[in-house]
Formats: structure tokens, C-alpha cells, sequence
């Protein structure tokens, strides 16, 4: 008995010394597939620990196989963590950020983030054929600045908004949203973008989220979604992308007060999020962290 403790309690260490390694490398990968990788085996890591830590400390740990235990650990994990994602929510919408921004014009020449992998895909952007626009900015008293280079297409029938985060030392994901306007009404947009307000793209958007770090490989699928579209498609290089940007966002309000998902109180010029938009919101949440989709 004392043999078979003392072995659940150095599988015990081991598991959260794992655990406690890949909560550090999640807020230093680059690519959203590893984060998920890493994501999982920090769960499962975590969870491991604590079935042999309850081995180690229980009178009679026989009477349980490992795999009922770890399988109850395991949902308790799932559960605490879902009302972490539901707290996390509901303090969201208290806070006085409005849930689609408006943008203001920061610069008419490029403002960029410094390091490496920014400048990687700078460069990507370029050679794919994106030429520079101007960069808009969102400011408010509750959060720094966050940035937001526009760049267009040869053809002029895409734009790339570029979304910096706004700690970039905590966060390493650059935000990319493409958008192509089609004759009929209809917006196509493909991005990356894990905020809250992605989680509530309504008609006229036809949007897909994709959780990938490349711009390359954002790019192509894109184009692919539009390719049967070419000759529907307007050219936005001369719009006033600021005006364009913020029409947009405006679209997105009016359509989720429509079906539900955000209320207007009585007296208030902002939006807050019904509790259709909230569950909604946190589907989404966790089907990201557990799925990556």
C-alpha cells in the first residue's frame, strides 16, 4: 500500500511539473494548432495529477479503477473551467468597451509592431500582392490603443485589416480579418479573430472563422471562398475605409439587436449583451479552447 502511494505521488509531481511547463509555452507559440496541442496536454496533464494525487492521499485507492477516477477528475476540470468562461462573460459585459468599436484614423503611414515574427508578416503581406492603405485606431478610456493597419488587394476586391493586440508581450496571435463586398449585397469575410464580437457575425455577413496564424494560408482560403464570385465582386480600394469600416460595425449592431443576441437599456447610447448573446458567447469560447473551431 505505502509502495503503491509512494509511486502515486511521484507520478504526481511529474504530471504537474508537465502541466505547469505547457501553461508557460501557450503564451509563446505562434501557431493556433499548437496552442491547442499544448492546451490539451496541459488539461490532461493537470488532471493526471490530480487522480494520482488523490491515489497517493486516499486509504483505499484500489477501489476505483485509475480511468473512473481521471475520467471524474476530468469533468470536474471541464466544469470549473466552463464557469470560469461564463464569470469571465458576464464581467465582459459590464465593462464600458463598446462590443463593435468604432475606428478613427491613426496614421496615414504605416504603423507597425516591432520583433520578428511582426515583421514575418509584413513581409508575407506584401508579397502576396496587399498594398498599404492608412491605419486606423480604436481609443477608449478602458483599454491602450489597438492598432489596426488596412491594406488592399492588387485587384482592390479585398481588404486585409490587420488587428495588433493590445499586450503585445502576452499575447503573440496577430488578428487578420479579409472582407470582399459582392453586387448582391452580401459581405464574405474570412478571418482569425478571437474577441468577443467575432462570435456575433449576422447577415449581411457571410463569415468563417479559421484559427490559424499564417496570413499566407488565411489569404488563399479566401480567395478560394471568392473565386466563384470574381465577377460579382466591387472594388474597395477607393473606398474611405474608415467610413466603410465603421458602416460595417454599425451593421453588425443593428443585426444583433435584431435577433436578440445584445439589448439597448432604456436611456443608454451602448449596447450590452442579452443573455442569449452571453450562452452564445460562451459556446463559442469553449468550442475554441477544446476544438480550435
Amino acid at each position: 500500500m505505502e509502495a503503491l502511494r509512494y509511486s502515486a505521488a511521484n507520478y504526481s509531481i511529474l504530471f504537474l511539473v508537465i502541466a505547469i511547463i505547457t501553461s508557460r509555452l501557450i503564451n509563446v507559440i505562434h501557431s493556433p494548432i499548437l496552442q491547442i496541442s499544448v492546451r490539451w496536454i496541459m488539461r490532461l496533464s493537470t488532471c493526471i495529477c490530480l487522480t494520482f494525487t488523490i491515489f497517493a492521499l486516499g486509504t483505499r485507492p484500489q477501489v476505483h479503477p485509475f480511468w473512473a477516477v481521471f475520467l471524474s477528475v476530468f469533468l470536474g476540470y471541464f466544469l470549473v473551467e466552463s464557469i470560469y468562461f461564463w464569470v469571465l462573460i458576464r464581467l465582459y459585459s459590464k465593462i464600458d468597451f463598446p462590443l463593435f468599436p468604432k475606428f478613427s484614423l491613426e496614421s496615414e503611414t504605416i504603423v507597425w509592431m516591432t520583433g520578428k515574427y511582426a515583421q514575418k508578416i509584413r513581409s508575407m503581406i506584401q508579397k502576396a500582392g496587399f498594398k498599404f492603405s492608412e491605419t486606423l485606431a480604436i481609443k477608449s478610456p478602458t483599454i491602450s490603443i489597438m492598432l489596426s493597419p488596412i491594406f488592399y488587394s492588387k485587384r482592390g476586391h479585398i481588404r486585409l485589416q490587420v488587428l495588433f493586440p493590445n499586450f503585445p508581450k502576452k499575447q503573440t496571435l496577430i488578428n487578420f480579418i479579409l472582407t470582399t463586398y459582392l453586387r448582391n449585397g452580401t459581405i464574405l469575410v474570412t478571418h482569425n479573430v478571437q474577441s468577443p464580437a467575432s462570435a456575433f457575425f449576422a447577415p449581411p455577413f457571410r463569415a468563417q472563422f479559421f484559427n490559424i496564424a499564417s496570413i499566407k494560408t488565411l489569404i488563399n482560403i479566401h480567395r478560394n471562398r471568392i473565386k466563384k464570385h470574381m465577377r460579382h465582386t466591387f472594388c474597395l480600394s477607393g473606398e474611405n475605409c474608415k467610413q466603410a469600416i465603421n458602416h460595417e460595425q454599425v451593421l453588425l449592431e443593428q443585426a444583433n439587436l435584431a435577433n436578440g443576441n445584445c439589448i439597448k437599456p432604456d436611456g443608454h447610447t451602448s449596447i450590452n449583451l442579452s443573455f442569449a448573446g452571453r450562452y452564445q458567447l460562451w459556446i463559442n469560447m469553449l468550442r475554441i479552447n477544446y476544438i480550435g473551431q
